[in-house]
């Protein structure tokens, strides 16, 4: 007996669209709960929207410091980030803007709250981080498959639909591998058939509008008949 299954390739993990995308509606009701008048509550929304911003990772976030901000540049630089590799994300203006007012304001009365501060920008770690993000998640009365990589999720899959290259959005994640990020775009394309079945002309006219072909009509015999003595 001889095994029929010896020289094929390996089989591949079937690969599963996103769960965990939030929509514009979600994220404004995450981004609205932090109590800006706390030094947290501030701090907490500054990191929601550099992460709904730029995409970056928890662990990213967590290891960065204020010398990896260009705030006038707007890009945050992302040392040894997952596979040993550095690259620089631009910020939006919005993120931007909180990240000024955080540096300035609101770090400063953070370090006064820290008895060992590491040096890191937003003097959190990323079981904190967890952990401030479902408190924020549960009073926006979001669910629970919602986590922090529902940002980055989230950044990429609206970068995708606002006209951007895979390539640009490759290097915003930091993938090693185009094929990772190709993966937002099924979730993109998934948008486009439900929204052509929703909107497009063609489905949205009756199915009696469809005249099945009939080559019994007179119209077609005639035609026949043109094309014998033609």
């Amino acid at each position: 007996m001889s095994d029929i299954t010896l020289g094929l390739p390996p089989l591949h993990k079937a690969k599963h669209l996103p769960r965990n995308l939030m929509n514009r509606e979600q994220i404004a009701r995450l981004l609205h709960q932090p109590n800006l008048s706390t030094a947290e509550g501030f701090r907490d929304r500054c990191i929601f929207e550099l992460l709904y911003s730029s995409g970056l990772r928890g662990g990213e976030l967590c290891r960065l410091t204020p010398y990896d901000l260009d705030l006038q540049g707007r890009v945050v630089r992302i040392v040894l980030g997952k596979g040993r590799k550095d690259r620089q994300v631009p910020v939006g203006k919005v993120a931007a803007q909180f990240l000024q007012e955080y540096v300035k304001q609101v770090r400063p009365v953070l370090l006064k709250k820290k008895r060992n501060p590491d040096g890191s920008l937003f003097l959190i770690s990323t079981n904190t981080l967890r952990r401030r993000f479902q408190k924020h998640r549960d009073a926006a009365h979001l669910g629970d498959i919602y986590t922090v990589h529902s940002l980055r999720h989230s950044c990429a899959t609206e970068m995708l639909r606002g006209g951007a290259s895979v390539r640009h959005v490759q290097e915003l994640l930091g993938h090693s591998s185009i094929d990772t990020t190709q993966d937002y775009t099924r979730v993109v394309i998934d948008d486009l058939q439900k929204s052509h079945n929703r909107t497009a002309p063609g489905n949205r006219r009756q199915e009696a509008a469809f005249i099945p072909f009939n080559r019994q009509t007179a119209a077609w015999r005639q035609e026949k008949r043109r094309r014998r003595k033609g």
